[in-house]
């Protein structure tokens, strides 16, 4: 969930994971503190997420903003944003609400409009490099590190003022959103496809990639006996002696490619294995954790399984009483 504001700032996000239960091994510790994780069985925000969201996140990082005035906000119809408890909540809390209109947020909702599409284009680029190795499936640590590089690259002030100006809220301008809703009439073009031509170099071979691999064989027979009777070599063959060079050189660089996929992936399973062979921790009975409390709970977990005398220092190097440190439980949120 994100939420963006007219002055150029966002508010952390809150990362909803598709699981029962949150782990340590998904959040990076160098994540900002305040990032918010939760989790539910289908990856998407629910009521319960909405108010949460709205309570722990939206309420309290905004009202210092206003100087405990009123705020407006606007978001889409999703039914976690129209529930009474979400309702209310902005009524006693100074919250002015504002809904967009059904199938409008392309046009009307800042994050669309100057987002969440450069997200998405540098999203894709940070898991390139893993999805060229050819895996059938992105580990959340590895999603979830992707994403918190493509969220410092996107969420400049500069793209954030550009959505509320793109949508007319700030400065006010209506008109950028009406003159984008007259319907246009658009023209059909219609195109004569070329009748295939039967001969030895016809279309169908001088392609990137041809599909009829008989085509290939009898171009290349007539290319071998054109060569064979020492004649001149006509135009369509010399379309095709071309078509093979490119194709040889493409495949060369596939070739290379390939193997620069193979280290990665073998780079990629040997930290796969790594990763795996490390002790896990559920955190049980946490619905809405930080980034701090997820890698306080880490901490908590390692003093608890390392021996005390390794805890203690040494005589030597201590002149007052020898202390413990005592990890103290997570505290549990509401």
């Amino acid at each position: 969930m994100e939420c963006i504001c007219a002055n150029g700032t966002s508010l952390p996000p809150l990362t909803i994971f598709k699981a029962e239960n949150l782990s340590h091994q998904w959040i990076p510790a160098n994540l900002a503190a305040d990032w918010k994780f939760s989790c539910n069985s289908k990856g998407w925000t629910s009521n319960y997420h909405g108010i949460e969201w709205l309570r722990r996140c939206f309420e309290p990082q905004t009202r210092e903003k206003a100087n405990g005035g009123w705020r407006l906000l606007i978001c889409d119809g999703h039914d976690s944003h129209i529930t009474g408890k979400w309702i209310g909540h902005c009524m006693d809390n100074n919250i002015h609400l504002m809904v967009l209109p059904p199938h409008s947020s392309h046009l009307t909702q800042p994050l669309d409009v100057s987002i969440f599409s450069p997200l998405k284009r540098v999203m894709a680029s940070q898991i390139a490099p893993l999805i060229s190795t050819g895996i059938s499936r992105i580990q959340k640590a590895e999603w979830l590190s992707a994403f918190a590089q493509a969220h410092d690259a996107v969420f400049k002030s500069e793209n954030v003022h550009s959505g509320f100006r793109g949508t007319g809220i700030v400065p006010f301008d209506p008109t950028k959103i009406l003159r984008r809703i007259i319907p246009l009439i658009s023209q059909t073009r219609s195109r004569q496809s070329t009748p295939p031509i039967d001969a030895p170099f016809n279309n169908s071979v001088l392609t990137s990639s041809p599909i009829d691999i008989n085509a290939v064989r009898k171009a290349n027979t007539a290319l071998n006996a054109i060569v064979a009777t020492d004649e001149p070599i006509n135009s369509p063959a010399r379309k095709y002696l071309t078509c093979l060079t490119r194709s040889s050189e493409r495949f060369h660089a596939s070739n290379a490619i390939l193997r620069k996929e193979n280290e990665r992936l073998q780079a990629l399973v040997t930290m796969r294995k790594a990763q795996q062979s490390r002790k896990r921790k559920v955190i049980q009975g946490k619905h809405l954790l930080t980034t701090a409390e997820i890698i306080y709970d880490k901490l908590c977990l390692h003093f608890m399984h390392t021996p005390i005398n390794a805890l203690v220092p040494p005589r030597s190097s201590c002149n007052s009483e020898r202390s413990l440190f005592c990890p103290l439980p997570l505290l549990s949120t509401t």
